[in-house]
């Protein structure tokens, strides 16, 4: 039904958000704007949350608020009055046969502009082969002295921080490095795999591959359940004072090292990488596990748990993004199958105060326990929001400090 429309999400957003003023701040997949369904969802403004439309994809989404939408339920959510999803197609129809001719000509030649651009995109390569770029891109970058303390701040060790092969972004300029990198490390592996695309890179079929360019900060890769790399984080570093507004409307701390800029040929968007990371490579299937928000933080709860009990690392899981469950469901049924019972949720405390982050941990309740498998949802002291920050709390306590 909607590959049959003659307009994309865009259309959508001009007709019923534009005509009331909204600001629309473009970015490299659409735009985004302040989400006028937050409220609706008993959430305050906040202008560090906006929902965000791909008018490649036709889809539009708020992380804050968990609202998604396609063209046909968008203009649904937004209408005045009660409508169904076909009433929605024949308005929007409707508004459109209204258009002058010229107008929808020129508007039909933006969505086959999008569509050939979305056509440029390569789909991501199996996690075998983006583990080997990405392990052979790792070794080619360091890790500053700054980055590296603080990760030891976070109570990870010297010995914990290399293995994980966190690495700051290269200050030089990414692109320049990239090309450098891929041109004697890594394009015999791009040579047998052309057909595929690596998140973060670009060009990959020519004599010069490219690496996206990237905000400071410092890669955090993503493991699947084997320790392979199937993607990578960038945690960024926090802006300056004197940063702009526009810099302050995109900034989030974690983002996914993609290349979905649709000018860049042969570029590949981190769709196809998985939502769920791995914070140790599991052997064997545990008994329970713990399950938390975040790849970083992952990390850190299994070390650190398991250095005060005096055993090695705990299994930990991380869903990437407190939203992004879509793969929850199947990895833990997976591990169901092979002896996993228990799962504890260690979510942020103060989803005592914050409806997204108690909605959030809502669905994941109803996600575990759709499985069948037992689940507690794991409280400690609130002046501790995490639980990596509290592990890392009991940890000074018993070595003397505060």
């Amino acid at each position: 039904m909607i590959k049959k429309l003659p307009f994309g999400i865009d259309f959508v957003v001009e007709q019923d958000l534009v005509p009331l003023g909204i600001q629309k701040i473009p970015n490299s997949t659409g735009y985004s704007f302040d989400c006028p369904f937050c409220e609706k969802n008993g959430l305050k403004p906040d202008r560090k949350h906006k929902y965000s439309v791909d008018i490649y994809k036709n889809v539009g989404h708020c992380m804050r608020c968990g609202s998604g939408h396609g063209i046909l339920s968008l203009h649904q959510a937004l209408s005045k009055n009660p409508i169904s999803m076909d009433e929605s197609k024949q308005d929007l129809l409707k508004r459109w046969n209204g258009l002058p001719s010229d107008v929808q000509v020129e508007l039909s030649k933006t969505l086959e502009r999008l569509e050939e651009e979305n056509r440029k995109q390569l789909e991501p390569a199996p996690i075998e082969i983006r583990d080997e770029v990405y392990r052979r891109f790792l070794n080619n970058l360091t890790l500053s002295s700054r980055h590296r303390q603080d990760l030891l701040s976070r109570g990870l060790t010297e010995e914990e921080i290399d293995e994980r092969m966190y690495r700051t972004v290269p200050s030089v300029g990414a692109v320049s490095f990239g090309v450098e990198t891929f041109t004697y490390e890594i394009s015999d592996t791009l040579k047998r795999h052309t057909k595929w695309g690596i998140p973060g890179f670009y060009d990959i079929r020519t004599s010069e591959p490219k690496v996206v360019f990237c905000d400071p900060g410092f890669f955090v890769p993503v493991r699947d359940e084997f320790g392979r790399i199937s993607g990578m984080q960038i945690r960024y570093d926090p802006l300056p004072e004197n940063a702009s507004e526009t810099k302050k409307d995109h900034y989030a701390k974690y983002k996914w090292f993609n290349s979905n800029f649709r000018e860049k040929k042969d570029g590949c968007t981190a769709s196809g990488c998985e939502n769920i990371h791995y914070a140790t490579p599991l052997l064997s299937t545990p008994k329970s596990i713990i399950l938390t928000e975040g790849v970083l933080k992952a990390d850190i709860i299994s070390r650190l748990g398991g250095r005060l009990k005096g055993k090695e690392p705990v299994p930990v899981i991380g869903v990437v993004g407190v939203y992004n469950t879509e793969n929850l469901c199947f990895e833990l049924l997976k591990m169901k199958q092979y002896g996993l019972e228990t799962v504890y949720i260690a979510v942020d405390m103060d989803y005592r105060e914050k409806k997204q982050v108690a909605d959030a941990l809502n669905n994941i309740e109803e996600i575990v326990s759709g499985t069948g498998l037992k689940y507690k949802v794991e409280t400690w002291n609130p002046a501790y929001k995490g639980y990596d920050d509290y592990l890392l709390g009991v940890q000074k306590y018993r070595a003397g400090g505060r």
